[in-house]
Parts: C-alpha cells; structure tokens; sequence
C-alpha cells in the first residue's frame, strides 16, 4: 500500500495530485501547476465572505454555492490570469 503524500513524478503534496481510496493512494496524471493550486486556495477565505453577505443564512443556502462559485471565479479572472 502507497501511503507516501508526495507525488512520484511532481514531488508535490497538491490534493489535485491523488486520489485517496481505501488500499492506499492512487496518483493521478502529473499535469497541475502547484503554484496555481496554492494561489487559487489563498482565495478561498476571500470568496467565502463574499459568498456570507450574498446569503447571509451560510451554506445551507443555495444561493451560498451560486455566491462562493461566481466569487471564486471573478477572483481567479482578476488575480491568476
């Protein structure tokens, strides 16, 4: 069983980077960009709140999911490209 959390081939830890079944780790194609990974999840916290004043309920609310999505992605337009 495979239980080491760096990728073989990008020798990185990014959860895009394997799939954790029950016999272990399976790892997936190596064509991520970490540094991608790492700045898009710096957004999270920033699209969260965005998504709270959109829906002020939280995430039970589907408007939340719409909220954080639309966020996500305006963000990711502005600051990765």
């Amino acid at each position: 069983m495979n239980t080491e959390p760096r990728h073989p081939v990008l020798n990185c830890r990014c959860v895009e980077g394997r799939i954790v079944t029950p016999g272990g780790i399976t790892w997936t194609a190596p064509v991520h960009n970490c540094a991608y990974i790492a700045a898009r999840n710096k957004l999270i916290p920033e699209a969260e709140a965005a998504a709270l004043k959109a829906a002020p309920r939280g995430a039970r609310d589907p408007a939340w999911s719409v909220a954080f999505a639309a966020a996500m992605a305006r963000l990711a337009r502005e600051r990765l490209t």
